[in-house]
């Protein structure tokens, strides 16, 4: 599974209820009109509800206020439609509503699932960058396979029991972001039973000292990462 991630900064004089629709009906509809728009299968939106649920994070202030999740079958179809200009245009266009935005084209990699994992549970994306310095890099597909050692080490130390459902999305190597602020390298996608569950894996003492230093072994840094707890909103499925 392929997908794109677009992610808007709501304008600052835009009621929220105003952006949310915009989010889950305006974007989406101008979206599956256009022929790039015609491969997608599903696309979820979530509107922010909290910033930085991971404290001591985003040292560089991304305020983004929704996401878009956009699947497709393919890699070709994915970036296909992140290279064309009319479908750019039509995520684009409201921007009377919309200050900011950017895009992430990803590989999906499911890594665990519960099998009592509902919907409406508390839902955190982290958009994270490596953080290595420029003279000593690590190329996206070795962070990949750090980026699993990190998982490994989260369930060794049991904060996996903690989550419902982890996604892995990792950037495709070859894809950059138009604005280098936002040229994200992965995207993690959890899902928690509840609220208190989710800030027992990221505000707590403890399980950072585990988080910390792992996540430094795929070149990350708190700094780096953009935590987002989000609502999640079907608002369009294909029918088979």
């Amino acid at each position: 599974m392929y997908k794109i991630f677009a992610l808007l900064q709501r304008a600052p004089d835009t009621d929220w209820y105003a952006f949310r629709n915009i989010l889950r009906e305006d974007i989406p509809r101008a979206l599956r009109q256009i022929p790039a728009g015609k491969a997608i299968n599903r696309i979820e939106a979530f509107n922010v509800l909290e910033r930085d649920f991971r404290p001591t994070t985003n040292a560089d202030n991304h305020q983004w206020s929704g996401v878009l999740g956009l699947h497709f079958d393919s890699r070709e179809e994915a970036l296909a439609a992140a290279q064309d200009d009319v479908f750019i245009g039509a995520l684009s266009a409201r921007s009377d509503m919309v200050s900011d935005w950017s895009i992430s084209v990803v590989r999906e990699v499911p890594v665990s699932e519960e099998d009592d994992y509902f919907e409406g549970s508390c839902k955190v994306f982290a958009f994270f960058t490596n953080t290595l310095p420029k003279d000593n890099p690590m190329s996206r597909e070795e962070m990949f396979n750090r980026w699993n050692e990190h998982a490994g080490r989260m369930q060794g130390a049991r904060l996996d029991q903690l989550m419902n459902k982890f996604t892995q999305n990792q950037v495709l190597p070859d894809f950059h972001a138009a604005n280098p602020r936002y040229d994200y390298d992965g995207v993690s996608e959890i899902w928690f039973p509840s609220v208190e569950k989710g800030e027992l894996l990221f505000k707590n003492y403890d399980a950072e000292q585990t988080i910390i230093p792992s996540s430094a072994q795929m070149g990350g840094e708190p700094g780096g990462c953009v935590y987002l707890r989000t609502d999640e909103f079907d608002a369009y499925r294909r029918a088979d």
